[in-house]
């Protein structure tokens, strides 16, 4: 499986406050629970992932975060009928999951970008906070 910390984890980042009015958990945290979801998960399933060290984890947090927002903008219409739901849900798609996912890509080849996402998140990076 390819970023399955993704799937598992990142919904629990996606559902915090999506403008950051509460920080975003320390790097140490993120890092203590990357830890406990590696040593936790069957040895016979890390052998089939590709990302299995803790920074690896943190990061696909942040894409799993960006998964989560993919899903919000899906149904937030529903909840917020008419052109607001329709433009929130447009802003998220087209600026903030394009330029953070733009931003987790280049962290492939910049270490010093990963580091910087790890540190801050993605969504500061890429801002669009």
């Amino acid at each position: 499986a390819v970023m399955q910390a993704a799937a598992d984890l990142g919904g629990y980042m996606g559902n915090r406050d999506g403008r950051y009015k509460k920080k975003w958990p320390m790097l140490e945290i993120r890092r203590a629970a990357a830890t406990a979801y590696i040593e936790n998960t069957p040895a016979d399933v890390l052998a089939g992932c590709t990302r299995t060290t803790v920074d690896e984890v943190v990061i696909d947090m942040e894409a799993g975060m960006l998964m989560r927002t993919a899903f919000i903008a899906l149904v937030l219409p529903g909840f917020l009928p008419g052109q607001m739901g329709v433009t929130i849900s447009k802003w998220l798609c087209e600026t903030r999951i394009k330029k953070a996912a733009e931003v987790l890509q280049r962290c492939a080849t910049d270490s010093a970008l990963a580091e910087r996402v790890l540190r801050e998140g993605v969504l500061v990076v890429a801002d669009v906070a």
